[in-house]
């Protein structure tokens, strides 16, 4: 197998501290700076100041109604009209558009249903979809969207007319990015011992379908939505305090490439997937996938 290893001054040196002067135009990103942070936060963090940043550039565009809201994050409750004419409150956070938050910012759309009063409709961005892997039921990336769109019944809710009663929540995606970026929550919280990294194994393949019962009423009409995967960020060691990250990433011909800090190595497209028969770990025995990266298609 041929491994390319590149000299520090090569890589680090001019690559990563030109990435780094680049990135500390915003200011907030000082804070970060000899400190080592989780793969998420940061990424999440980056494509928050680089979309604020060009929203920023863009702001002569956009008319004082919409820069207000960004600046003051305030909230605009409309009526929505649903089918048979039924309607609900919908509430929608300010939020301004970028070239990053059309390819990777989506939304999700969530119902809390009571009996007696109008649905109340919550719409909520984001850029890296969060996926709860804990229960028993969740075995594979689908499990886990789909685990995340079934509807939760709230027991002992008040409604508005002060009387308790069991109401409904239920989530949707109500639009789905070009890139589509799904965060699995390997670190839990436990009562006796803090917050712990989960070591349970989730099968993901090469496309991920993203099926119309898991989207809001509006999407569904558009059918199945297929995705590539093109990019793994990996977390090495047992630890949620500490350990390693490491990724594998598609080249346009195909080709996956395991990227090791300064250490880049070509490996097979197998070893990069978690399928329910096996799973080749020949690069690391230890590390478990943590952030997947999708390409619609």
């Amino acid at each position: 197998m041929k491994r390319w290893k590149f000299s520090s001054r090569s890589l680090n040196t001019e690559i990563n501290i030109y990435i780094y002067i680049c990135v500390c135009v915003c200011v907030s990103f000082t804070v970060f700076q000899g400190r080592q942070e989780d793969a998420e936060e940061f990424l999440c963090f980056l494509l928050d100041g680089l979309h604020e940043e060009m929203v920023a550039v863009l702001k002569d565009q956009n008319d004082k109604r919409s820069q207000e809201a960004a600046a003051n994050g305030t909230q605009d409750v409309w009526l929505e009209v649903g089918p048979k004419n039924k309607t609900s409150s919908l509430r929608s956070p300010g939020f301004q558009e970028s070239p990053i938050s059309k390819i990777f910012g989506g939304k999700i759309r969530s119902v809390l249903r009571c009996p007696g009063a109008k649905d109340s409709v919550n719409l909520e961005p984001y850029q890296s979809l969060p996926l709860d892997i804990q229960p028993s039921n969740v075995n594979t990336i689908q499990d886990a969207i789909r685990n995340m769109t079934l509807p939760e019944t709230m027991h002992d809710y008040m409604s508005p007319k002060g009387v308790c009663v069991d109401a409904t929540k239920q989530i949707y995606l109500e639009n789905i990015p070009p890139v589509l970026i799904l965060h699995m929550k390997r670190f839990v919280f436990d009562n006796v011992g803090g917050v712990q990294k989960l070591q349970k194994q989730v099968t993901y393949g090469t496309t991920l379908t993203i099926e119309p019962e898991w989207m809001a009423q509006g999407s569904k009409s558009s059918g199945p939505v297929s995705y590539q995967l093109f990019g793994v960020v990996y977390h090495h060691g047992v630890s949620a305090g500490g350990g390693h990250y490491t990724c594998d990433i598609k080249r346009r011909n195909g080709e996956w490439l395991h990227i090791d800090d300064t250490t880049i190595t070509p490996i097979s497209e197998q070893q990069v997937l978690v399928t329910e028969n096996t799973r080749t770990e020949s690069i690391h025995t230890d590390q478990t996938a943590y952030i997947l990266f999708y390409m619609r298609v």
